[in-house]
């Protein structure tokens, strides 16, 4: 369906730029306080460990921010498909998935 690990590295590149924000929180000081090994943090921000949703939403907390701000936007999702299948997507705008169509999506994503 979805190329993973490009969805997997967004939303790694999405928790390392946030904890960059926080005054250079290092990935030491967020894996205690999420309760991860600091080496399982490295590799969800490099997009090569899934993020399971529930700590996907320790971070998010961590930060007092939505989940859903870690996640890929519409944007990415069309480069994503347009990657994966070669079709460009020029008609294609970031309202054109309904909420339940992302929520399928983040389902999918989450959920393997």
């Amino acid at each position: 369906m979805f190329h993973l690990k490009k969805i997997y590295q967004i939303i790694g590149n999405k928790i390392k730029e946030q904890r960059k924000k926080a005054d250079n929180l290092s990935q030491e000081n967020l894996s205690e306080a999420v309760g991860l090994k600091r080496i399982t943090l490295i590799n969800m921000e490099k997009g090569k460990q899934k993020i399971p949703l529930d700590i996907l939403y320790l971070i998010a907390d961590y930060f007092s921010l939505n989940i859903t701000s870690f996640l890929p936007t519409d944007k990415e999702i069309k480069e994503i498909l347009s990657d994966k299948k070669g079709i460009k997507f020029d008609s294609f705008s970031e309202n054109d998935l309904s909420d339940e169509e992302k929520n399928f999506i983040l389902k999918d994503i989450l959920n393997k």
